[in-house]
């Protein structure tokens, strides 16, 4: 009977609307994220979903989507001791690799100006 009361303490009206609020927001920008992407508002961002959703049709026609599913879970669980293990080697790896990569970034988004999203002041 206690944990009932317990819970029935947690399950406040202010808890649900608190939530509430916060999925809300999360449904909204989603579906604003889906309208620039599907009207083509932000082109830049729909040519990014239009290839995302290519890439994983092409995946999906190799594989199932149960063999898929599987890997997922395999990696959920795997990778995070990896990196606990392994995590000086691979912060330095992936430092050294944003350090070569970042002036080839900077040199596509000065060829092609409609790919740089920053705002000039």
């Amino acid at each position: 009977m206690e944990e009932l009361i317990k819970f029935d303490n947690i399950l406040t009206r202010e808890f649900f609307n608190q939530h509430f609020v916060v999925v809300h927001r999360i449904r909204d920008s989603i579906h604003n994220d889906l309208k620039e992407a599907f009207y083509c508002n932000n082109l830049v961002y729909s040519f990014k979903v239009v290839g995302i959703l290519y890439v994983l049709a092409t995946v999906l026609n190799w594989f199932s989507f149960f063999t898929l599913l599987w890997e997922v879970v395999i990696l959920a669980f795997s990778v995070p001791v990896l990196y606990n293990q392994f995590k000086p080697e691979i912060d330095n790896a992936l430092l050294l690799a944003s350090s070569q990569i970042i002036p080839y970034y900077n040199l596509v988004l000065e060829k092609v100006p409609m790919l740089n999203t920053k705002k000039e002041n």
